[in-house]
C-alpha cells in the first residue's frame, strides 16, 4: 500500500502523454483488460482477495450467479453511490462497470486452469514462471 503513489509516479512518467482520441481510447481499453486479468490472476490460487473480490467470490458462491453479473452489479452501485455522492460518472466509468466483471469471468477460470497445470506438473512449468 505504501507503494502505489510511487508506482502511479513512474507509470505516469514511462507512459507519454497521449493526444489522440483514438490513442487515448485503445490505452483505456488496454488497461481495462490488465485490470481485469490482474483480478483473475490474484484471485485464482484462493489464497487472499481483497475486500470487493472476497465479496464478488462470496456472492457467486451463496446466489449461485455469474461472476460476470455479480461484478457488474457491484461495479454499477459503487458508481452509483459515487454518483449520489457527486464524485464524477464519464464514458470511462460507465465502461469499468459494465466491462470489468466479463474480463473476469473469462480470466479467472483461465489462471485456474493455468494454476492446476503449473501444480500437476511441476518441473514442467515455463521458466518465466519459476519461482
Amino acid at each position: 500500500m505504501l507503494l502505489i503513489g510511487i508506482f502511479i509516479d513512474i507509470f505516469n512518467w514511462m507512459i507519454p502523454d497521449i493526444e489522440t482520441l483514438g490513442a487515448q481510447i485503445a490505452m483505456f481499453m488496454i488497461g481495462l483488460f490488465i485490470g481485469g486479468y490482474g483480478v483473475g490472476l490474484y484471485v485464482a490460487p484462493r489464497i487472499g482477495a481483497g475486500p470487493r473480490d472476497s465479496l464478488m467470490l462470496l456472492l457467486v458462491e451463496k446466489t449461485g450467479l455469474s461472476i460476470s453479473v455479480i461484478r457488474t452489479s457491484m461495479e454499477v452501485s459503487v458508481a452509483f453511490i459515487g454518483w449520489l455522492l457527486g464524485g464524477p460518472v464519464g464514458i470511462g466509468t460507465i465502461a469499468v462497470a459494465l466491462f470489468t466483471g466479463k474480463i473476469v469471468q473469462i480470466s479467472l477460470p483461465q489462471f485456474e486452469r493455468l494454476l492446476k497445470r503449473i501444480i500437476e506438473k511441476g518441473t514442467d512449468v515455463p521458466p518465466i514462471l519459476k519461482i
